[in-house]
């Protein structure tokens, strides 16, 4: 919902009038402007209207999209990401490609953007060029020279990342982890910092380097506290045995691994448990020593 739209919403249905929950330095029009999408608001009003109206500003702004546009996008991006074959929305998301691709002055946020379309969805779309050297030096240029990283710069770390080498994961990884501040960021921000640590474990993983790979899984269990997201420590979980199964071959490891799967399949996670099933059976694969390298354009490395 939109501001004004979730003003109304509460109101209504707590069957106060406008006039009960305006504040007595705002006209009488205003409100119903405001309500209706005519006319925009300074924060200092809202918290007036809301304390007359006896509604908590958490839960206030919980149902208030103050982004709409990038949750149309991350939405566009989901559907695209689990059905290649939505053509409606497949050609939504290529038109914001389009657009992104051909500007040369894009913010973060439309950069980290462009950068997941091309991550994600370049090697199902045809229309979608992969990330190429030139992209990966710009990338790195500028996550490596951030002294405090926010939301989008967490967004195209956690996309990116897997892809460099180890020296230079190292030097954004000591940079990124552990996150600043994180008591003040919201949860969809600290979940995209848990993700990079764990792709960064599953590359490892897949290239044998159980030394390294030990080294994230001590630092991903060091971030996880006051971390309440079952995705999260699900995760961690399964890839902590799964290194112990790699390197011990003790077949106990493999089975808690795909208890896992079972887990979310038992709780409707039926996408999910199909990757991290397809994942295990992956690692368990001695030929296959690269994670996800077909995202990436390699023929100019």
């Amino acid at each position: 919902m939109k501001v004004g739209e979730a003003l109304s919403f509460f109101r209504k249905n707590m069957n106060l009038t406008q006039k009960s929950v305006r504040p007595d330095y705002m006209k009488q029009p205003t409100l119903s402007k405001i309500e209706n999408g005519k006319q925009t608001v300074p924060f200092e009003e809202i918290r007036d209207i809301l304390k007359k109206a006896g509604i908590g500003q958490e839960e206030f702004f919980s149902v208030v999209e103050l982004d709409e546009e990038q949750n149309k996008f991350r939405l566009l991006f989901y559907n695209c990401s689990v059905n290649s074959s939505d053509l409606q929305s497949k050609e939504k998301l290529l038109s914001i490609y389009y657009d992104l691709n051909n500007r040369s002055n894009l913010n973060i946020q439309e950069y980290s953007n462009l950068v997941s379309i091309k991550i994600h969805l370049g090697h199902r779309f045809k229309e979608v060029t992969p990330l190429s050297k030139k992209d990966m030096h710009k990338i790195y240029h500028y996550l490596s020279n951030k002294s405090f990283f926010t939301h989008f710069d967490y967004v195209l770390l956690s996309d990116t990342i897997f892809i460099f080498d180890d020296t230079q994961i190292d030097l954004l990884s000591k940079a990124a982890y552990p996150i600043k501040y994180c008591h003040l960021r919201n949860q969809k921000t600290r979940l995209f910092v848990l993700n990079g640590v764990t792709n960064i474990i599953t590359k490892y993983l897949f290239e044998r380097n159980y030394l390294l790979a030990e080294r994230y899984i001590d630092l991903a269990k060091s971030m996880d506290s006051g971390v309440k997201d079952y995705h999260y420590h699900l995760n961690i979980g399964y890839l902590h045995n799964m290194y112990l199964y790699l390197t011990t071959k003790e077949y106990h490891y493999q089975k808690v691994a795909r208890t896992f799967v079972e887990t979310l399949q038992n709780m409707g996670e039926t996408l999910w448990a199909e990757q991290m099933e397809s994942e295990i059976n992956r690692l368990l694969n001695p030929e296959i020593n690269e994670y996800q390298t077909n995202m990436i354009d390699t023929t100019d490395f």
